[in-house]
């Protein structure tokens, strides 16, 4: 671990401003805490006559392309003039530090740092002139660095791990996110898992206060004497033996349990590591940005989630609900890639029903969620009248096997439909996936799961029918039986019984000679024969006659 003189600016606490991006060309074995005094960019032959020991030069390499001996020579006489090191900027005249300058550097122990194309060099000046004004301007200066460098992991596509990535390498130490049962949640790069339970351990044994515990007797500082804000003062707690040290702070969101941040130091030094002095500022820094990045994800994926919801309401029709604003320059089909969904493979439509006899039965969300019954195949789905509904790209296999993981772990059959071509198709798609469970839920042979192709020709005429053309026909003849009293109860127990009288009659609670009467009432009404295959069909049709499971 380096010992370096406080206050003073180093070569280190150049190399290590975020904001410049630069980067170390020679071995790391060189000194770093070289003091710096000052920096200038030069393009001319014997630059030291104008630079003074102890200053950072910069170059382009303007005038040293294709020149090797004159490259090694550069080097030679910044060594000897005293100069801290040399900055290279790439992507202007050389897309890497030329060799000749590497060798030589090397030799003479001169540091060569890189420049990115994107840093000017007027910027690295800047920084370089301010922490020399002052030491503190220095340290507010990297500081306010470091929270844009920070920041700007809330915009990465993963902001938790992005966060504790960029945290880590700036304090220094290890960090991990925990739950207040010492779960992880994320974690750097070089954390080692194993050092987590004797930590936790040796507080265990050593009766002090668990520093990842709930905290119940220290609340956050309210703000105006207003609810909790993400921004109000969260209190750290410290912890350290003779073997490890560090800090932890909660990190909490609305609506979840709190986490929480902690650095962890496995390496004790009689001197603090070089950036620790910021480790109780940032650490407060990150604890709040993580309550935003987690907030954020949430708001994300409820956002996703209200989509989703949406998108499967109007492709099959279920519910008239309006899209976000945003969706509404967004095609169909370009709302279904967002979930993984181009009909690149089959495309299915499911219809899940219960067979819990719960009255409180209800699918519960996040359990259909956490199952990972889907796996990596695009599925979206949603609640409709308490049945599961869903729209599935996979193979035949896959989506079979994916709705056999399901009902394992709910009550339900599962009808699938035929294959969908298009998004003009899942309407009658989800025709047939409700045709499909509703024969699964009756069959006597303990179906779980069903595809459409598989159902009875009955399930498979119902279901091409268009239901509001077929409820038109259907209230035709039920109007005839509206004045007959009993006659609708009467017909559609002896249908559901398979027309056996006496089975039916038991149904009803009366004598078999009763149901006969009442029968023959509904001959007369209909001009049916109740004997004959076409009219009971017909009466099939009409009333949606399922038959039961035989007992």
């Amino acid at each position: 671990m380096r010992n370096k003189t406080r206050g003073q600016l180093t070569l280190a606490r150049v190399l290590e401003q975020p904001s410049l991006g630069l980067r170390l060309a020679t071995p790391d074995t060189v000194d770093l805490e070289l003091q710096v005094t000052g920096a200038h960019s030069f393009e001319i032959s014997r630059p030291t006559r104008w630079i003074s020991p102890h200053w950072i030069v910069l170059t382009t390499g303007m005038r040293l392309k294709g020149r090797p001996s004159e490259q090694r020579e550069l080097i030679r006489e910044l060594k000897s003039a005293g100069i801290t090191a040399l900055g290279f900027a790439l992507d202007v005249n050389f897309k890497t530090v030329p060799a000749a300058m590497l060798d030589s550097a090397i030799e003479v122990e001169l540091p060569i740092f890189v420049v990115p194309f994107e840093t000017r060099f007027a910027e690295i000046i800047a920084f370089i002139n301010q922490s020399l004004i002052d030491p503190n301007v220095g340290a507010l200066r990297r500081f306010v660095s470091v929270q844009d460098h920070l920041l700007d992991s809330l915009l990465c596509e993963d902001p938790v791990d992005s966060l504790i990535e960029r945290l880590a390498p700036l304090v220094p130490a290890e960090i991990v996110l925990l739950t207040a049962r010492g779960e992880v949640v994320a974690k750097s790069r070089d954390f080692n898992l194993t050092l987590l339970p004797e930590i936790l351990a040796q507080f265990d044994e050593g009766n002090n206060a668990h520093p990842f515990q709930s905290p119940r007797h220290e609340p956050s500082q309210k703000m105006d004497g207003r609810k909790d804000s993400l921004l109000s003062l969260k209190p750290l707690k410290e912890f350290q033996n003779a073997t490890y040290a560090g800090l932890s702070i909660a990190v909490d969101t609305p609506n979840r349990p709190v986490l929480w941040l902690a650095l962890i130091q496995t390496k004790r030094e009689d001197s603090a590591p070089d950036g620790f002095e910021l480790s109780l500022p940032l650490i407060r820094s990150a604890g709040h940005m993580l309550s935003v990045a987690l907030e954020t994800v949430a708001q994300k994926a409820s956002a996703r989630r209200s989509s989703e919801r949406v998108l499967v309401n109007e492709l099959l029709g279920l519910k008239e609900l309006r899209a976000p604003s945003c969706e509404e320059t967004l095609s169909t089909i370009e709302r279904l890639f967002e979930f993984e969904i181009d009909f690149s493979e089959p495309v299915f439509v499911l219809h899940g029903r219960s067979t819990s006899a719960k009255d409180d039965y209800d699918l519960d969300e996040q359990q259909i969620f956490a199952s990972g019954a889907f796996g990596s195949l695009g599925f979206i789905w949603d609640h409709f009248e308490g049945n599961f509904v869903a729209i599935v790209q996979g193979t035949h296999n896959q989506c079979e096997k994916a709705c056999l993981n399901l009902v394992q772990d709910f009550e339900l059959v599962i009808g699938i439909s035929d294959t969908v071509s298009s998004p003009d198709n899942f309407k009658s798609g989800f025709r047939q996936a409700q045709a499909a469970s509703e024969e699964a839920l009756n069959s006597s042979n303990d179906v779980n799961v069903l595809f459409f192709k598989e159902c009875t020709m009955l399930t498979w005429i119902l279901a091409q029918v268009n239901s509001e053309n077929l409820n038109i026909k259907q209230r035709e003849i039920l109007a005839i039986l509206d004045n007959e009293r009993y006659a609708i109860t009467t017909l559609r127990a002896y249908l559901e019984c398979n027309l056996d009288i006496v089975a039916a009659a038991m149904e009803l609670g009366i004598h078999p000679n009763s149901m006969r009467y009442r029968l023959s009432k509904v001959r007369e009404l209909l001009g049916f024969n109740l004997e004959q295959l076409a009219d009971l069909v017909d009466l099939y049709l009409v009333l949606g006659i399922k038959p039961r499971k035989a007992k």
